[in-house]
């Protein structure tokens, strides 16, 4: 992109003490360019796997934390039930609580397509 306030790979990797870094479940080979340091933690929030397909992502997941030095060994993954969505204020306390000086939200664009108000 040519937007004087883009931010790519580099930028994330040569900022990582500043930098939080989003990527979902399907976007974890954007670690391959950023190539988080040692010190680097990851949050995962998502539903437990209650099929054989969410379980399989669920490994998938893992196998590529422990890859990139985020978990030392598969058996270190914490886990813990969470249910709902924070509020805005809940979120900006989170955000806030950081003290990170910059956040930086990746949002992967989709094309879809919309037919009686759902999106197939």
């Amino acid at each position: 992109m040519d937007y004087q306030n883009a931010v790519d790979y580099r930028d994330v990797s040569s900022r990582q003490k500043e930098t939080i870094f989003y990527c979902n479940d399907y976007q974890l080979q954007q670690l391959i360019d950023v190539r988080p340091t040692e010190s680097s933690s990851y949050i995962r929030s998502s539903t437990e796997p209650f099929d054989d397909e969410m379980v399989l992502d669920h490994i998938r997941v893992k196998r590529w934390l422990v890859h990139f030095g985020l978990l030392s060994k598969d058996e270190h993954w914490n886990l813990t039930h969470v249910s709902g969505h924070g509020s805005g204020d809940q979120i900006k306390e989170v955000i806030e609580g950081t003290r990170q000086k910059h956040l930086f939200l990746f949002i992967q664009s989709m094309k879809s397509t919309m037919k009686n108000g759902a999106i197939m």
